[in-house]
């Protein structure tokens, strides 16, 4: 997944992009597997909000209003601040609040995933 997610972001020419996710995956730049890519890390008190929202869904199974509003408010403000191409979204609940309906530029880590694994599926000898 990580490969995959690199590979994506690179193919889509993004150069500078910040992650969402956990607080271990932000910290960590993706586990350090985004080389060659600007990763822009959120402020420590952002860094603080984006875990926590997350947590918060994952443990409801749902994104609450809240959640949504916070989350879409730091990455325009993320956008516009730090100059970043996209968002990565690097938590599979993150789809709860970046959706189709958000007219921001993410980069799905999950969708991206399942992407190459349909690939992989389909021609096996890629």
């Amino acid at each position: 997944m990580l490969s995959a997610t690199a590979t994506a972001i690179a193919e889509r020419g993004l150069r500078r992009v910040t992650l969402l996710g956990t607080r271990f995956v932000i910290d960590t730049d993706m586990y350090g597997a985004l080389t060659g890519i600007d990763v822009v890390r959120p402020r420590p008190d952002e860094i603080d909000l984006i875990h926590n929202a997350y947590v918060d869904i994952v443990t409801r199974g749902a994104a609450t209003e809240e959640s949504r509003v916070t989350l879409q408010r730091l990455a325009h403000l993320l956008i516009e601040r730090e100059r970043i191409d996209a968002l990565v979204l690097a938590g599979t609940d993150l789809a709860l609040v970046f959706d189709d309906s958000v007219d921001l530029p993410v980069v799905d880590c999950a969708a991206v995933h399942i992407q190459a694994i349909m690939r992989q599926f389909t021609n096996p000898l890629d």
